[in-house]
């Protein structure tokens, strides 16, 4: 029998994995940039909002 290197679960697992993290990375964007908007274009309290998330 032919050895893959990676097994088909393997693979399945990390790509669930990546698109766990992009969507909990697009959830923090969105967070940080209604904080943004919501502070009335205060830089300052949006680049800390980031830090903090971060």
């Amino acid at each position: 029998m032919p050895n893959p290197k990676l097994p088909k679960k393997f693979a399945i697992s990390i790509k669930s994995k990546m698109k766990k993290t992009t969507i909990i990375k697009n959830n923090i964007i969105d967070k940080t940039t209604k904080a943004f908007f919501n502070h009335g274009w205060d830089i300052k309290s949006s680049v800390i909002n980031v830090k903090n998330k971060v």
